[in-house]
């Protein structure tokens, strides 16, 4: 009986800090906030007003695989690391280099529609929390505006993206869908 009893408390205490750990879990259905901030930032950075909007969006599954040496210019509104470009109302980066690998990663897929010619162009950003023992800041990782570039779809890939070019326009695929 005192068997019994105990197995059904330690049962009953195990339970419970697994109910914990899965509420403190969050649901990443979209992009963190602190991340939605950065993007806003970037977009009104680089784009202008209102012609730039976010297509799709996709949390890498391997963002170990982001590396110094992916060659993405940088930019971010941090005190903390070194960027290659910031918001104008930012404070100075720091000269500390970028921590990798990131320890998440989501792509980004952005349309800017061109008013003037009428037809829309594409971009690929990668949002990176980069963080160290002290600090951490998600930075924006700019791809390259032109997605016929060689070799982008292979890095999408390597860090777990999908991205499918055909007839229709760019959009992310799911994983394990066909690239072709």
């Amino acid at each position: 009986m005192k068997k019994a009893a105990l197995l059904l408390i330690t049962l009953g205490m195990l339970s419970s800090l697994i109910a914990v750990v899965v509420a403190k879990v969050p649901d990443r259905t979209g992009l963190p906030a602190d991340c939605q901030s950065t993007l806003g930032k970037f977009i009104a950075h680089e784009y202008p007003p209102g012609t730039t909007s976010v297509v799709a969006i996709e949390r890498a599954r391997k963002p170990e695989h982001l590396t110094k040496d992916s060659h993405y210019p940088v930019f971010g509104s941090t005190i903390y690391y070194q960027t290659d470009s910031a918001p104008s109302d930012s404070t100075p980066a720091s000269t500390m280099p970028l921590p990798y690998p990131p320890k998440e990663v989501w792509c980004i897929l952005l349309k800017e529609e061109d008013k003037p010619i009428g037809a829309p162009s594409y971009a690929i950003v990668l949002a990176a929390l980069h963080m160290d023992m002290y600090n951490a800041d998600w930075m924006i990782h700019e791809g390259p505006r032109d997605l016929s570039t060689p070799g982008l779809v292979g890095s999408l890939k390597e860090i777990g993206c999908g991205l499918a070019l055909d007839q229709a326009g760019p959009r992310l695929t799911k994983p394990g869908e066909s690239h072709n």
